[in-house]
């Protein structure tokens, strides 16, 4: 039979055993809503930042669903270049920012943009119907802002990268061969390319039964003679409007540039319009 100073000894030892779990209890569900208010401050902020604004996918990837680790790089979904044929179409409005334990989630709809020749940039966006979301995985211990700041920028392109440079080989006119002389820009000392035969593109099949309808805008290199020689797509449209365009554009004739009252090789940009009557 156990002696007293043995049964309160085991009473002790189970009372403090009771008392480790309750207070270790008490501690993980301090930390718990601790976690939650950072995890909610950490989302308010990126919503503040992030929501109603247009990012470009680096790459140009075509994918409604694209998983990237925090390096940037592309870990599930598709890696299509460009959406219907079209890389300016991988853009997203983001509209729903959310922080879980080990990734950024974003939705929104997939926008393309309209470029403005008053303005010299692509200032509005229509939204498609498409939706996009794009998740970013994280290292839990490290879910700060600054560590999601530094994935973005390696997800989306920003003011630091150069457009035209990354736009797609795909996109870049088959049929030219890069100029070996330098194309001048239109400015105060030299006049720009006339067009004398511009004849309109045809509609592609696909675009016409889809009711695709809009602008797209071409980069041509004029040489002395008139001649486009190297044609490239700013901003496309897909649905096979842009192969269209360039085949268009490739047989239009201008009035060179002139400097000094001399043709001169240049480059200028042009708006194609395509619109169901």
């Amino acid at each position: 039979m156990p002696s007293i100073s043995q049964h309160f000894g085991q009473t002790l030892l189970t009372f403090l055993a009771q008392f480790r779990i309750r207070l270790l209890v008490v501690i993980l569900l301090s930390l718990i809503p601790l976690h939650a208010d950072e995890t909610k401050d950490l989302q308010k902020q990126l919503q503040e930042r992030l929501l109603k604004k247009v990012f470009t996918i680096r790459n140009f990837y075509g994918g409604d669903h694209l998983i990237f680790d925090g390096q940037g790089k592309l870990i599930e979904g598709d890696t299509t270049v460009g959406y219907k044929g079209c890389w300016s179409a991988a853009r997203i409005e983001i509209q729903k920012v959310e922080v879980k334990k080990d990734k950024l989630i974003l939705r929104g709809p997939r926008v393309i943009p309209s470029y403005d020749f008053k303005k010299g940039e692509f200032s509005k966006f229509l939204r498609q119907n498409t939706k996009i979301e794009i998740d970013i995985k994280l290292d839990f211990a490290h879910m700060t802002e600054q560590a999601i700041t530094g994935a973005l920028e390696k997800v989306f392109l920003n003011r630091a990268d150069d457009l035209i440079s990354l736009i797609p080989d795909a996109w870049r006119a088959t049929g030219f061969i890069p100029a070996t002389k330098e194309f001048f820009q239109i400015n105060p000392g030299i006049t720009q390319p006339k067009a004398i035969y511009s004849r309109d593109p045809e509609y592609s099949e696909p675009a016409r039964k889809a009711k695709i309808q809009g602008n797209l805008i071409l980069w041509l290199a004029i040489d002395e003679q008139g001649n486009p020689v190297q044609i490239k797509i700013v901003q496309c449209l897909g649905w096979g409007l842009d192969d269209q365009a360039v085949n268009a554009a490739s047989k239009w004739k201008f009035v060179p540039a002139q400097k000094d009252g001399q043709p001169v090789p240049a480059q200028i940009e042009m708006s194609v319009e395509f619109h169901l009557y």
